[in-house]
């Protein structure tokens, strides 16, 4: 805002005048040169992110209106409205740049979700999973800043007696007017569905599908920047996720979340204690500020707004707000909090 001098008459007067618009316009300026100095990365789970309809092809029935969970249009609008506003807070007066999501059912919720959080304008990139109930991966990202360079869908096979799982969607992107290349691998690894030690083997076949194709990158990508993402079901301790930080037989991947194992700042709760399921994780070269673009533990971090919380009558913890609870309905947000991580430009 410009203030009118009163010292000095109508000269000074005039010349503040033709000054404020020029100041104004470097503020805009610098305001966008700020946010054009960071890459935002951004990955949520967003619990069940379906439309209302049947898809004859994948198990997806519950979600539906005449289902016991009385999935409707007004309900699934509730959702896009509530995620939306989760994406909006994420990054104060900013938006992601990449935003990885999973638990969706489809290109079109992806493309409804995109929408609502507008107004950046968002390109999608999704591959249909061979998951049964249908719940794929998805990448939102700024086509304005970012354009993919290659993709694909990385398979895990757990073999012939078990349900499919996802893949590992994965999407090379190049910053506009610039060098910089980087690769995002967006995961949603088997579930604890029947025992964590009983389960672990599935997730340790994933941690292998993705070790093997980072591995295969980095001999025709040397020095190629790496940013792993996603819901693990594995913590940061655990054997699948401690392969992908060996440097000895696996990728050599820095976990940034690590840090959080332990800690009231997690992204997940089970039995009343905070997990680290999402993370996020990093080749070195980001971290050794030699790239364009670098990043820092401090710069990692969930998303854990008090309106995204809802309080335990049983014990006074706030944990996250989720859609549904079995076959109740809450309207809240997920069972997942986002995990962000802010590369700056050097």
């Amino acid at each position: 805002m410009c203030f009118e001098k009163k010292e000095g008459g109508l000269r000074a007067t005039f010349f503040i005048a033709k000054i404020c618009p020029i100041l104004f316009l470097m503020v805009q300026q610098c305001t966008v040169a700020a946010q054009e100095a960071t890459l935002n990365i951004m990955f949520y789970n967003v619990e069940n992110l379906f439309d209302t309809l049947d898809n004859p092809l994948t198990a997806d029935e519950e979600f539906t209106p005449s289902s016991e969970l009385a999935y409707n249009s007004e309900r699934y609008q509730e959702k896009l409205t509530n995620l939306s506003r989760v994406v909006k807070s994420a990054f104060d007066n900013d938006l992601p740049d990449i935003l990885g999501l999973c638990e969706v059912e489809n290109r079109a919720v992806v493309v409804h979700l995109a929408t609502q959080v507008a107004p950046k304008t968002f390109g999608v990139f999704h591959i249909e999973s061979p998951d049964e109930r249908g719940i794929d991966n998805a990448i939102l990202y700024d086509r304005s800043r970012l354009s993919i360079l290659d993709s694909g869908l990385i398979p895990i096979d757990l073999g012939e007696d078990e349900r499919p799982t996802r893949g590992v969607l994965w999407a090379k992107f190049i910053v506009a007017n610039s060098h910089f290349e980087f690769y995002v691998f967006v995961n949603h690894w088997p579930s604890r569905y029947g025992g964590e030690e009983e389960s672990n083997w599935k997730r340790m076949m994933a941690s292998e599908a993705l070790s093997k194709h980072l591995f295969e990158l980095n001999k025709t990508t040397p020095n190629a920047a790496f940013m792993v993402m996603g819901d693990f079901n594995d913590h940061p301790s655990n054997e699948s996720m401690l392969a992908l930080s060996n440097c000895d037989k696996g990728p050599c991947l820095v976990n940034l979340c690590a840090a959080f194992e332990d800690t009231e700042a997690g992204s997940y709760v089970y039995k009343g204690e905070w997990g680290v399921l999402d993370q996020m994780l990093v080749s070195k070269n980001l971290l050794a500020n030699s790239l364009e673009y670098s990043t820092s533990q401090d710069l990692v971090g969930f998303v854990k707004k008090d309106w995204m919380l809802y309080e335990s009558s049983s014990d006074q913890k706030f944990f996250p707000s989720r859609t549904y609870g079995g076959t109740k309905y809450f309207g809240g947000y997920s069972d997942h909090l986002p995990v962000i991580l802010v590369l700056k430009h050097k």
